[in-house]
C-alpha cells in the first residue's frame, strides 16, 4: 500500500515527503524531531497553521507569494533589509513605498466567508495619520486590511473597529480573524484579543498594499514581515501557535532550517 503523503511549509521551502520517516527540524536553538510510521505521531505545533492558507509573503528579498499565484512589486520608497532579529523585511519609508499585489477573485471574501489575515510589523514611527499596515481594495469598496489610524490606534478597516494604542517598540504580530459561521470578525495583537465586531462583505476589487494604501496617502513607515493570508478562521490556539514557533513566525536570524529523513516500505 502506497504510503499517505504529507505536506510542510517550512520558510523559506516546501517539502513534500512521503512515507514513514524520521526527521529533524531545528529553528535556531529549538529542535523539533518526530517518527511517522504511517500517521506522523508527534508534531510541534498545530497543523491547521498550515491548511487553507490562500498566499504567503515572506518577504525574504522578493515580493513572492510562494503559495499562490499572487506576486508583487515594490513601488516607490520600498525595499528589502536585513533586520537583526527576523532577517530579511520588508521596510517602507512612509511617504510612497509600498509593496503591490494586483487584485485576484479568491483574496477577496463575503460576509459569510472566514478568512484570517496574519502579519508581522515593526512601527519605525508613530504615524499620527491614517496609515495601512495591509490594505485590500482601498480604493474600491468594500476593502479589509489592518490600519493606524490617525489617534495611533490599531485597526480592522472595512467597517471600522478601533483598538488600542500602537507603541513603536519592535516587532508584533497582529492578526485579523472574520468567522463567517459565527458572524465575528476579531482583530489579535501578540495573541490576544484586542478588539471584535460583527462580520463584513470585503469584496471589493482593488489591488492589495503592504505599507500604504491605494488611491488615499495613507503610508506607513515601518518594517514588515510573513504576510499571510487563510482561508478560514484562525483559532485562538492557531494564532499562538504562529507566534510561539510556526514557521511563518520563527525568529529569522536564528532560522536554521535542517531536515534528514529515511524512507522505507
Amino acid at each position: 500500500m502506497k504510503p499517505d503523503s504529507y505536506t510542510f511549509v517550512l520558510k523559506p521551502i516546501t517539502l513534500r515527503i512521503q512515507g514513514d520517516l524520521i526527521m529533524k527540524v531545528q529553528f535556531g536553538k529549538i529542535v523539533i524531531a518526530f517518527l511517522a510510521i504511517g500517521l506522523i505521531t508527534g508534531i510541534a505545533y498545530a497543523a491547521d497553521t498550515k491548511t487553507n492558507i490562500l498566499a504567503y509573503w515572506p518577504l525574504d528579498g522578493n515580493a513572492n507569494d510562494i503559495v499562490g499565484k499572487h506576486n508583487g512589486k515594490l513601488v516607490g520608497g520600498a525595499s528589502f533589509v536585513q533586520d537583526a532579529k527576523r532577517g530579511q523585511v520588508l521596510k517602507v519609508n512612509g511617504i510612497d513605498g509600498r509593496l503591490e499585489v494586483p487584485h485576484a477573485d479568491d483574496i477577496i471574501f463575503t460576509q459569510t466567508d472566514s478568512y484570517t489575515l496574519s502579519v508581522w510589523v515593526s512601527v519605525l514611527v508613530l504615524p499620527g495619520r491614517w496609515s495601512g499596515v495591509v490594505a485590500k481594495s482601498r480604493d474600491i469598496s468594500p476593502w479589509y486590511g489592518i490600519w493606524i489610524d490617525n489617534t495611533n490606534k490599531w485597526v480592522a478597516g472595512g467597517t471600522n473597529l478601533v483598538g488600542t494604542a500602537v507603541v513603536a517598540d519592535g516587532w508584533h504580530h497582529l492578526a485579523l480573524v472574520q468567522n463567517g459561521i459565527a458572524n465575528t470578525r476579531t482583530l489579535y495583537l501578540d495573541g490576544k484579543v484586542n478588539v471584535a465586531g460583527t462580520a463584513i462583505a470585503v469584496n471589493g476589487k482593488g489591488d492589495l498594499w503592504m505599507g500604504g494604501a491605494k488611491s488615499v496617502s495613507e503610508y506607513l513607515n515601518a518594517l514588515i514581515d510573513d504576510v499571510v493570508l487563510y482561508k478560514r478562521a484562525l483559532t485562538p490556539d492557531d494564532i499562538q501557535s504562529l507566534i510561539i514557533g510556526h514557521p511563518t513566525a520563527v525568529d529569522p536570524a536564528t532560522r536554521l532550517i535542517e531536515v534528514w529523513g529515511r524512507f522505507k516500505r
